[in-house]
């Protein structure tokens, strides 16, 4: 046999075995993510940020992707005023659920230049509340204005 067909037949064997190990790797890693949503009702998040245009702040907000009835999902919302000066901002948060349903929450804050606002929100789902959600959380100041969007579905056991 020559050094080149082995050297060939070799190569082909350590690509499939490569192959082989990824895919089952894979597999084990979608497991473990579908067991993880199952057992904590939530796993990974769906986020969004962004900046006013002038860049004078930026907003945040995460929610998880999914989340499990009899189990707790929490949405972080958070505004920095990145100026080098006070901010004056209106929050505005609105959740918008399955059948047209919408719930909106306004306040004002303000912010000390590089002033970090956090806010969060939890609740204990039920079967219930089975469905899909957005939820848009908005900072503006005069004229200018950012906006967050993030998603969760609400699955039944």
């Amino acid at each position: 046999m020559s050094a080149i067909y082995w050297s060939t037949v070799h190569h082909a064997k350590e690509v499939v075995r490569l192959k082989s190990f990824l895919r089952s790797f894979a597999t084990l890693a979608v497991a473990a993510l579908v067991t993880s949503v199952v057992a904590t009702g939530a796993a990974v998040a769906s986020s969004d940020s962004s900046s006013s245009p002038s860049g004078s702040f930026t907003v945040s907000v995460s929610y998880p992707d999914v989340v499990v009835a009899g189990t707790t999902a929490t949405a972080t919302e958070s505004v920095t005023n990145t100026s080098s000066a006070t901010e004056t901002l209106t929050l505005t948060n609105t959740l918008a659920g399955p059948a047209g349903t919408t719930s909106t929450q306004t306040q004002v804050v303000t912010l000390a230049s590089g002033e970090r606002f956090v806010q969060t929100f939890s609740k204990k789902v039920s079967r219930n509340d089975a469905g899909s959600y957005t939820l848009t959380f908005t900072a503006a100041a005069g004229t200018e204005s950012a906006t967050a969007t993030a998603g969760t579905t609400v699955v039944k056991k």
